[in-house]
């Protein structure tokens, strides 16, 4: 009798095992609907206000397969808030779960739709091989762009720096490379369409040290800041304004930040109609972080960096 109660399950692995299994393809799993903290690391938050949202955006490892290695490294995410910081999304949306490693996202309000740009690496593909992607993000948070953009390729380098900004219609990204021959600083508009206005990026900066930039728009002009190194005051924060054609409107940078020490990890914020820049600055034997008003004509309006707040730890940046 037992032997006739196993027969069905032995003809049944029998017959099984005889069959050519069909396989689907494999898919990456982006979670489930259950809200708790977020598997995996979460970094490098960016933050755009919109029209009535305010979208934020970052790199996060919660599909990875693995821990590490090109093939499964971070994924781009968002969220949308209200004017009271309220979650417009009960759980973060994908942008971008491409193979490869997905990392430090930037984002910019055009006064229709987000731009998110990002750093890309090709699976399987060397550490030099590198493009900045970027996805357009309506207001009621759907991801407009099926592929990435391709904004500006680096066949043969990383990328470090990277900034993103728009005048009200277009973008404009910038990014810097790593390597000898594509270490100058580079500029790409993309369209409200989401079309690479310059597929032969616009050269801003020749080839020098490697920096970190940040960008906005007020007025009619883009305030690229960043920091330079001086022999007389260590590194400042300095400035240089461009139209929406990309051609420099300053002849030569301007200072906006220079003490004894090091000034460093400048960001630079608008209201419309001009810039604050606010940046780490030497203070005693802290730090603080301070800040200057930057008209849209390129005019320095506080001479004395506001105090904003003090800084324990070097280098903690605003």
């Amino acid at each position: 009798m037992k032997l006739a109660r196993c027969l069905p399950f032995a003809l049944f692995a029998a017959s099984a095992a005889a069959q050519t299994p069909s396989l689907a393809p494999r898919i990456e799993l982006a979670g489930d609907a259950l809200v708790g903290l977020a598997a995996g690391d979460q970094s490098t938050p960016a933050i755009a206000r919109g029209t009535t949202s305010t979208l934020v955006v970052w790199a996060d490892r919660r599909v990875a397969l693995a821990s590490s290695g090109p093939e499964s490294g971070q994924d781009i995410f968002g969220m949308r808030l209200d004017a009271n910081g309220q979650r417009l999304d009960a759980v973060p949306f994908v942008i971008a779960t491409l193979p490869g490693d997905d990392v430090q996202p930037r984002v910019a309000w055009n006064g229709t739709n987000w731009l998110v740009s990002w750093k890309s690496r090709a699976p399987g593909g060397s550490i030099y091989e590198q493009a900045l992607v970027a996805a357009r993000v309506s207001p009621a948070g759907a991801v407009l762009d099926a592929a990435p953009i391709v904004v500006l390729p680096y066949s043969f380098s990383d990328i470090g720096t990277t900034a993103l900004a728009s005048d009200g219609n277009n973008w404009v990204v910038v990014a810097q490379g790593t390597s000898a021959g594509s270490a100058n600083l580079r500029a790409a508009r993309v369209s409200p369409a989401g079309v690479v206005l310059d597929p032969t990026p616009v050269s801003l900066l020749p080839e020098g040290q490697l920096m970190t930039v940040e960008l906005a728009h007020a007025g009619s002009s883009f305030l690229l800041v960043w920091s330079r190194y001086s022999s007389a005051t260590d590194d400042d924060v300095v400035g240089r304004r461009f139209g929406s054609n990309l051609a420099w409107q300053d002849a030569n940078p301007f200072v906006i930040g220079a003490t004894s020490g090091p000034d460093l990890g400048a960001r630079v914020g608008s209201n419309g109609a001009q810039f604050l820049v606010a940046w780490d600055r030497p203070l005693s034997i802290w730090r603080e972080v301070g800040a200057a008003r930057v008209s849209s004509a390129g005019q320095l309006l506080d001479t004395t960096p506001i105090a904003v707040c003090s800084l324990f730890a070097y280098g903690a940046g605003p």
